[in-house]
């Protein structure tokens, strides 16, 4: 069985604006939403108590409707399906990310061990916590008592991170280097930089940023590699694709070179670089 859930959970309000979330059909969109407070401390939960669970009292839904929708969310990488012996679970992918200290504080460990695919970080069970120790027995002094504590207490550090063998790392070069750059940020900012990868294409979007950084933006928000993105698709070219000038004499360039007060020190994908600090995230 699933472990006992938890009474307190988080749910962001970026799921509505959720671009991947919006593709799902309403069940979908409803058993996504409503089983991140169903499942355990670890956003786990038996793809059977799915219906008993979340939808209780759903009269007219069939099995047949909650696995097709089930199906939704694990194509669109929202969840995984880990095994427990051949028993499919559930797997909010990402779970961790969105909940604070208070959830994760004292929440023990998972039922089994397994690796989310669409994290690559595995979660790993501490068999120490849960092994029997022995007990004292009456001749033991409570200087040994007390030896046999901090022996079980260094037992029960959560062992290194595994890294499955031969597993790639499923983040693409963007972002790789968005980590890079903001490593605290959490999983809101980083989503929308996975958006523009669904919609656009990876390394679509990487030469956007190599774009970007040519124009002396060692920062590229969200807002500005988008816009590259649009503008190159709407003219039919690459990011980095020199632009020819039109309708303009040789060696002529009407395009402004102060917008707003600020000089313009170059143009990317037809959008002006201007001369000023770059924002912060």
């Amino acid at each position: 069985m699933s472990k006992p859930r938890g009474r307190w959970k988080s749910i962001w309000n970026c799921i509505t604006l959720s671009e991947r979330l919006a593709q799902c059909s309403l069940l979908a969109d409803v058993i996504y939403t409503w089983g991140i407070p169903i499942s355990d401390m670890y956003g786990v939960l038996r793809r059977k108590d799915v219906k008993p669970s979340i939808l209780p009292n759903r009269k007219g839904i069939g099995l047949a409707a909650i696995n097709a929708a089930i199906d939704e969310l694990i194509a669109l990488k929202l969840l995984c399906q880990p095994g427990d012996g051949g028993e499919p679970h559930l797997h909010w992918c990402f779970h961790d990310d969105y909940q604070g200290e208070k959830v994760r504080k004292g929440r023990g460990s998972p039922l089994f061990e397994f690796v989310c695919p669409n994290e690559n970080r595995p979660i790993v069970r501490d068999t120490a916590r849960h092994s029997a120790a022995p007990r004292p027995t009456e001749t033991e002094t409570e200087t040994e008592t007390e030896t046999e504590t901090e022996t079980e207490t260094q037992q029960r550090q959560p062992p290194p991170p595994i890294t499955p063998p031969n597993e790639p790392s499923s983040r693409s070069r963007l972002m790789e280097a968005v980590m890079a750059i903001w490593p605290g940020a959490g999983a809101v900012f980083f989503q929308g930089y996975t958006d523009l990868e669904d919609e656009y294409g990876s390394d679509f979007m990487w030469e956007c940023w190599k774009a970007a950084l040519k124009a002396a933006n060692t920062k590229p928000s969200v807002g500005y590699l988008e816009k590259i993105a649009r503008r190159c698709k709407a003219e039919g070219r690459e990011p980095n694709e020199r632009q020819e000038l039109q309708d303009a004499e040789p060696g002529t360039d009407d395009r402004p070179t102060e917008i707003d007060g600020l000089r313009v020190i170059g143009w990317v994908a037809g959008l002006p670089i201007l001369d000023a600090p770059a924002k912060a995230p």
